[in-house]
């Protein structure tokens, strides 16, 4: 019996919970973070196979499909700067939203909050290649610019979507806030009968606080099977290949022979 007196198997225990319009809101907002991710892969693929993006950041690789022997200059260190920002943007919203999308939902529809987040991510992607497509036709070559700059949209929406967006009952008992935990706790689940599922978040946070050496306990042998598990599905799906299609879809195509119009069209039915 762990300390608290209570089994690990009560842990995720579907407690009575009304579904509450200001936990779906919620979760749609913390969700928009997965377009943020999606615009991300598609617009990658599409914008570094126009020929003016390539002129201007990689006038070598220009040079060698479109006119040799032409001379350029790059702005590269600016790509690199503006993809790790974006990039840092992204990581923290690839970590955060699921974490919050599965701390916040009642259980019985947890799985399907959660997955709001690949599906944005999914319609992000496709928004970016739509996007792609229509840029592609702007006449003067600034196209891709427009392309770039659209990712800021999602990212606003999420900026702005993050001002209703309550606090998790789980973060704030972690931080010593239990009052706020359970009336937070109250309001998203609807029900003036918290004190079961509020018990269960304290005891698990006590009994969190209470573990030493966590990431040496990651490696007992109780813990390899999820713990392998979890590594080898990550694998597995960069092993897919699937990423690398995603973002570079559009010069895939181009070299079997697609015009540029038929690559793009292609690319938005994958």
């Amino acid at each position: 019996m762990p300390a608290g007196g209570f089994t690990t198997s009560t842990i995720g225990s579907d407690f009575k919970a009304k579904i509450m319009p200001i936990v779906i809101i919620s979760c749609i907002m913390a969700a928009t973070g997965g377009l943020v991710f999606g615009y991300d892969v598609g617009i990658s693929g599409g914008v570094t196979s126009l020929s003016n993006f390539l002129k201007e950041f990689f006038p070598t690789v220009y040079k060698k499909i479109y006119e040799p022997g032409l001379v350029g200059t790059t702005n590269l260190a600016m790509l690199i700067i503006g993809r790790l920002l974006l990039g840092c943007d992204v990581s923290f919203a690839n970590q955060a939203v699921p974490v919050f999308l599965s701390e916040i939902a009642p259980t019985r529809i947890r799985g399907a909050l959660n997955i709001l987040f690949q599906l944005n991510a999914t319609i992000g992607i496709l928004f970016a290649d739509i996007i792609n497509y229509f840029t592609a036709q702007i006449k003067g070559g600034w196209g891709w610019r427009l392309s770039l700059a659209l990712a800021g949209v999602p990212a606003l929406l999420l900026s702005v979507g993050a001002l209703p967006v309550v606090e998790t009952p789980n973060s704030l008992i972690e931080r010593g806030s239990l009052d706020e935990g359970k009336r937070v706790l109250k309001k998203i689940r609807g029900i003036d009968n918290v004190e079961p599922k509020f018990n269960e978040l304290v005891q698990a946070s006590e009994m969190a606080k209470e573990v030493k050496h966590p990431f040496r306990n990651l490696l007992m042998r109780k813990n390899r099977p999820p713990l392998v598990i979890a590594i080898l599905l990550q694998v597995f799906q960069q092993l897919t290949g699937i990423k690398a299609i995603m973002f570079y879809a559009l010069v895939l195509f181009n070299t079997l022979g697609f015009a540029s119009n038929a690559s793009l069209y292609s690319v938005m039915i994958t």
